[in-house]
């Protein structure tokens, strides 16, 4: 499998679950999203050959270890859609915090 390097410096995105193509919820360890991601990104690139894809690591406010660990899935999914196919150019990764969430997430964006 390969290893995906962080970036340094992981800039702060402004949270929408509604224009979200999906939203993993981790609230659930055994929770397999690779269904799901797949679809949601092999349905886009139908739509929009040429789609870009933003992962963002959400964690519940009040945490540095949420953060920490939001980013560690942010990535892992990341991962995965490059798995995919999808070049890493078209992708980023960003973080964020939201009073809502009760344990990490990721969303996943189109980027236009």
């Amino acid at each position: 499998m390969k290893q995906f390097t962080k970036p340094k410096q992981v800039k702060v995105a402004p949270i929408n679950y509604d224009n979200a193509i999906l939203v993993i919820k981790f609230d659930d360890t055994n929770f397999d999203y690779s269904t799901a991601l797949f679809e949601s990104i092999s349905g886009a690139l139908e739509q929009m050959p040429s789609a870009g894809f933003e992962v963002v690591a959400v964690s519940p406010s009040g945490g540095s270890s949420y953060a920490d660990q939001a980013r560690d899935r942010a990535s892992e999914v990341f991962s995965k859609i490059v798995e995919m196919g999808v070049p890493t150019e078209r992708l980023s990764i960003a973080s964020s915090t939201s009073n809502s969430a009760q344990a990490e997430e990721v969303h996943i964006y189109l980027k236009n």
